[in-house]
Order: C-alpha cells, then sequence, then structure tokens
C-alpha cells in the first residue's frame, strides 16, 4: 500500500509503504516448491518459485531463481528422477524427509512447523535478512516501511493461552532496528483479555480460514493509529 499524498520531490516525509509478514511467510522464504509443503490442492498450484539459502555459520542468505521458469520445465516435473535430482538439496524437502523419518521410527516430531525450531530458526533469519534489504530499497527511493506482523488463528491462540510466541527473534530484531510496526499477535491478545468467552470463541468471530470482514475491520483499526503516525500530511478526516 502506497501513500500517494506526498508530492515526488517534496521536502515532506517520504512515501509510506506497509509490509505484511504473514506467519507462514518465513517458512515460504526456503521453500523452492509450495508443494512440498501443502501437497495437491485443487484450487491452489502451489508452483515452483524463487526463494533463499541460508548460510547461519557466515550469516548470509543467498538467492535462489525459481527452479522451473518455463512451461517446459514444469512439465518436467512429472518425471519423479528429474524432480528428485531438481530438489535433492532443497533444505526445505530435507526437512521433510528427516521429519518423516523420526516419525517412522517413533521418535518425536514437532507438532507444528511454529514449533520446530531447526525449521523456525534459519527461517526467521531469512526474514531479518529480507526486512534488511527492504529497507535499504525504501530508503534509496524516497519511502518509509511500516512492518505488520499477522498470523494464523492456531498461532494467535497458542499465544494467548500459554504467552509462548515462536517469532520472539523477530521482534526482537524490528525493537532494535527502531522501526515502525505493528503486532497483530499483540492486538488480538489484548482484544482476548477482555473478552468474556473462550479464546476459540473469541477468534471464531474474525476467521474463515483467512480473516472474515470483521477480521479485516479488526486489522485496519489495529494499524490505523501506526500507519497515521507516518503520514504526512495526514488524511483530511484526521486533520485538526
Amino acid at each position: 500500500m502506497l501513500d500517494e499524498s506526498v508530492p515526488r520531490g517534496s521536502a515532506r516525509r517520504p512515501a509510506t509503504l506497509c509490509s505484511k509478514i504473514f506467519d507462514d511467510d518465513h517458512a515460504r522464504n526456503l521453500r523452492g516448491w509450495q508443494r512440498l509443503k501443502f501437497g495437491v490442492n485443487p484450487k491452489l498450484i502451489n508452483p515452483t518459485v524463487p526463494h533463499v539459502a541460508v548460510d547461519m555459520a557466515e550469516g548470509q542468505i543467498a538467492d535462489r531463481p525459481n527452479p522451473c521458469p518455463t512451461p517446459e520445465s514444469v512439465y518436467r516435473l512429472c518425471d519423479l528422477g528429474h524432480a528428485y535430482e531438481l530438489f535433492a538439496q532443497d533444505f526445505a524437502l530435507r526437512h521433510r524427509v528427516l521429519l518423516a523419518a523420526r516419525r517412522a521410527s517413533g521418535q518425536p516430531v514437532p507438532p507444528t512447523d511454529y514449533d520446530d525450531e531447526r525449521l523456525m530458526r534459519p527461517a526467521i533469519f531469512a526474514t531479518t535478512r529480507i526486512i534488511d534489504r527492504l529497507r535499504a530499497f525504501a530508503q534509496a527511493h524516497r519511502q518509509q516501511v511500516l512492518f505488520v506482523l499477522s498470523y494464523g488463528a492456531s498461532t494467535l491462540r497458542q499465544f494467548i493461552e500459554t504467552a509462548k510466541r515462536f517469532d520472539q527473534a523477530l521482534v526482537d530484531r524490528l525493537d532494535a532496528l527502531g522501526v515502525p510496526y505493528v503486532d497483530l499477535m499483540q492486538a488480538h491478545a489484548q482484544d482476548a483479555a477482555r473478552y468474556r468467552g473462550s479464546t476459540d470463541e473469541c477468534l471464531a468471530r474474525y476467521f474463515i480460514g483467512h480473516y472474515n470482514p470483521l477480521g479485516n475491520v479488526f486489522c485496519a483499526f489495529a494499524m490505523k493509529d501506526a500507519l497515521l503516525n507516518l503520514l504526512d500530511p495526514k488524511p483530511p478526516a484526521y486533520r485538526r
């Protein structure tokens, strides 16, 4: 979302962008093929995509292009041998194979991706480096960024009931950078604290998988003040 109220070349504040970071986006950074997580879906093809590789020892990420950028290369995925060769070193696939092997041998495995430190540590690290890139791009183009941390209902439920969050490292990084951000996890926790019913009943008002219309309104009001603080001039309704 771009604020076009500031003319080009103006001495006032730069244009404002909003960047939403969903809870599953961290792991999606690492997946060259979304189907490795989501499987076959009649509504979504879950294609191969550009992604990043993480080197935690060096503190770096490296861009990886879409492994199947053409119709012909996508069709070759029908060849199981070729698909294996293409993704044999893919971190996300190797990690899922490791979990499957542990599960088959009776070893405990994390119940969700968000409980899996081996996955989430490099995934959130990748997000922090992508944020650095976005901030550099925005500064070079006279733009400022409002980051919005967004979550699914199950992730919110865990935080509301246990005060445990899987992305504390990301929040700590944003705080250290001093950048403006909206934490929808905290916003939902504050809303649940005022609600008289159960956590599930509270969250059911806002979600149908994704946000329903009331959930979109909830997000808008949770973001409003932080966004207004960045806009100059303010929208007409908020000018005194």
